[in-house]
């Protein structure tokens, strides 16, 4: 069986808050952190982890209702079991998956009675119930979203909505009918529910294209600008006569210091003699190409767009007390000599998108934009549980 993989939109944007409770934090006993875990040097196989971990009785969880029982009505949609029990398995097997990987690498009992220790309160345990209300809660509300707005899904996602086009994206292109099927049953859930999922996903890009633009072109200078104003982002471009060896990082000697202090002072003064913006621009980018030495101009050559406390003080010095356009003297930070422009914040801007990829400012805003209104969507939803219906409590189906 191919690795079943599920591209949506909605899946990361429900795991996001749920996986980021899975991490390692060194003051409590699982929390997020970026800090690394501890060294452990009695790292077991994958089997002998999977025997210390406590499982879930997925089957009789299965079995406390009818897949076609409505359990839950948001925004007047009916929610059967099938669907709440789809992503409670998954999000259990989530939890479990890393039960197994803390146990085999870090020699770390964690398990579904233990706190999660966010400061939530919350118990393993609750996770995957929790994680599965808000899935089908996001899920209903793009939906909600796209029929207040008037968005309907475009030709283009209909026709990715095709069976056949789904188990190519799940599985890979000329993946039979089959084995999707087989991958779904695997995950309890069925065609219609994954459909359901993929629909919303769709419906969530097709609002964002139609509000922003596909990649946020919809967005002016004006909005993009004002936002990363708000969020405290300068933007600059410099060119980099470095004093330190790139390969070594040590310092080179003394007259070759010195030559590179002549050239930073010779490119000040040049550019500095041209008064026009533009040409001034256009000049500063041919002497850029030439004379540049920062490593990063491959990635960034327009510049950084940064926030305080990520450059180097005296590059965010200068740039701080500068104005869009204005040209600094040569400034020395430990690289070497800047000669440094501050540039004007706008939809053009290139940010990290959190992957290491590098997006415009507008795809950004728009996603943030999109993602506040969808959280109030869901902030305002009517949740309403079946009557008889209640939240299953997983500590009583550890096995």
């Amino acid at each position: 069986m191919k690795k079943f993989v599920i591209l949506l939109v909605v899946i990361v944007l429900a795991f996001a808050g749920f996986l980021t409770w899975l991490s390692y934090q060194p003051d409590s006993h699982m929390a997020l952190t970026n800090n690394e875990a501890p060294a452990y040097d009695g790292a077991m196989t994958e089997d002998a982890a999977a025997a210390q971990v406590r499982s879930l009785d997925y089957e009789t969880i299965a079995a406390l209702h009818a897949n076609d029982e409505v359990v839950m009505n948001i925004y007047g949609q009916d929610i059967t079991w099938e669907e709440y029990y789809a992503w409670l398995y998954m999000n259990g097997q989530q939890v479990e998956a890393f039960f197994n990987q803390m146990t085999m690498y870090y020699g770390l009992a964690a398990d579904w009675e233990g706190s999660v220790g966010d400061g939530s309160g919350m118990i393993y345990a609750q996770l995957p119930t929790a994680a599965a209300e808000e899935t089908l809660l996001r899920i209903t509300a793009i939906e909600k979203m796209a029929a207040d707005k008037g968005v309907e899904l475009s030709e283009e996602s209909i026709a990715e909505l095709e069976d056949q086009a789904l188990a190519d994206a799940a599985l890979g292109e000329g993946a039979s009918m089959d084995e999707f099927l087989s991958a779904l049953d695997e995950m309890h859930m069925s065609l219609d529910t994954y459909k359901r999922i993929s629909r919303a996903n769709f419906l969530y890009g097709d609002i964002l294209a139609a509000e922003f633009g596909k990649d946020g072109e919809k967005v002016t200078d004006e909005e993009a600008g004002a936002w990363l104003e708000e969020q405290g982002y300068l933007a600059a471009n410099h060119i980099l006569l470095m004093t330190n060896d790139k390969a070594t990082g040590t310092e080179v000697d003394e007259a070759t210091a010195a030559e590179k202090k002549v050239k930073a002072d010779e490119i000040y003064a040049e550019l500095a003699a041209i008064e026009d913006v533009e040409e001034r621009l256009a000049r500063f980018k041919e002497l850029k190409e030439e004379f540049d030495e920062d490593t990063g101009k491959v990635n960034y050559p327009d510049g950084y767009t940064f926030t305080p406390g990520t450059m180097v003080s005296e590059f965010e010095d200068a740039v701080t007390s500068m104005e869009a356009y204005e040209l600094s003297e040569p400034v020395k930070s430990s690289f070497g000599w800047h000669v440094i422009i501050r540039m004007p914040l706008g939809a053009d801007n290139m940010l990290n998108d959190g992957n290491g990829s590098l997006v415009p400012a507008a795809w950004i805003y728009a996603q943030q934009k999109l993602g506040e209104e969808l959280e109030q969507y869901m902030d305002t939803s009517v949740v309403e549980y079946a009557e008889g219906f209640e939240t299953p409590d997983l500590i009583s189906y550890i096995k």
